[in-house]
């Protein structure tokens, strides 16, 4: 099997509904359950799922499209060292190296745009274990979208039909505050068909669409992007990578310029070296205690 850190991958930031118990991860995609259980030493991924089929394809082909093993991560790699050299950042290039090991094997998931649209405007002002908390409770409201799966209980993941049926008091009761609002306002107006006609459009056309609704900025317009359209010029900006571009590029400024900026120095695969420096400065650079 490719490369991968299943750790890294799946407590990054970019995906909300796995935990990890007794070594094997629990999610939920969609409509499917899933356990996977990763063994660094042999590369060997051992999957059990509720349904045969994910994604309307075999189980194990639906899974490796879903962690992106196809992705090609030394090309990755060779893009951005090309394009730090040719932004002028060549001296960059041997932290960059320590970053990339560090994260080697962490992969951007093939996510639905939809779902991801729900979870970063959940996402504002919320810390990752808070926002997997407000997305369970979300779910859970739908007890038909009920899974039972050796021995745990888990919730499907609704349909627009059912969260348009939620008055904005449900998200406030499910803790969600100000977002309420901005949920609601979201599903009454977001076009399912234009969601699926923007995964052929470029960044531009798909930012000037999201900005258009309330509580999605800059940042959370990428990360629907990047997360739910594996749109790799995308570039999200929280304060992870406010101060990585300042401590490490001496370069400050909001989302938007930060957004252009890390485009052009980082180029098409800017949206990978994101996650690789969200994973190192929020889990890997820290010093041990």
């Amino acid at each position: 099997m490719s490369a991968l850190d299943l750790d890294a991958t799946l407590d990054c930031g970019q995906t909300f509904r796995w935990r990890k118990i007794n070594g094997v991860w629990q999610g939920v995609v969609e409509d499917n359950v899933l356990f996977l259980e990763y063994n660094k030493e042999n590369g060997y991924l051992k999957i059990s799922s509720n349904k045969e089929e994910f994604r309307g394809m075999p189980l194990k082909e639906g899974i490796e499209d879903y962690l992106g093993l196809k992705d090609s991560l030394e090309t990755i790699r060779g893009s951005i060292n090309n394009s730090l050299i040719s932004s002028g950042y060549s001296d960059f290039r041997p932290k960059m190296n320590e970053i990339y090991q560090a994260s080697y094997g962490l992969r951007l998931l093939r996510q639905d745009a939809f779902e991801m649209c729900m979870d970063y405007i959940i996402s504002t002002q919320m810390n990752i274990n808070m926002i997997k908390v407000k997305i369970e409770r979300i779910c859970s409201l739908f007890s038909e979208n009920r899974i039972n799966f050796k021995g745990y209980t888990f919730f499907g993941f609704p349909t627009l039909e059912q969260l348009k049926s939620l008055p904005a008091a449900k998200f406030r009761e499910a803790g969600l505050g100000y977002r309420s609002e901005w949920l609601q306002e979201f599903f009454m107006n977001v076009d399912c068909r234009k969601l699926k006609e923007l995964k052929n459009c470029g960044i531009k056309e798909k930012l000037d669409y999201f900005l258009r609704f309330k509580g999605i900025g800059y940042k959370v317009a990428n990360c629907i992007i990047l997360f739910g359209y594996s749109d790799f010029s995308a570039f999200p900006v929280d304060v992870w990578i406010s101060r990585f571009m300042e401590s490490n590029f001496n370069i400050t400024g909001n989302p938007q310029s930060l957004f252009e900026k890390g485009r052009k120095i980082f180029g098409d695969y800017c949206g990978y070296a994101q996650e690789y420096f969200f994973n190192y400065s929020r889990n890997l650079s820290r010093p041990e205690v």
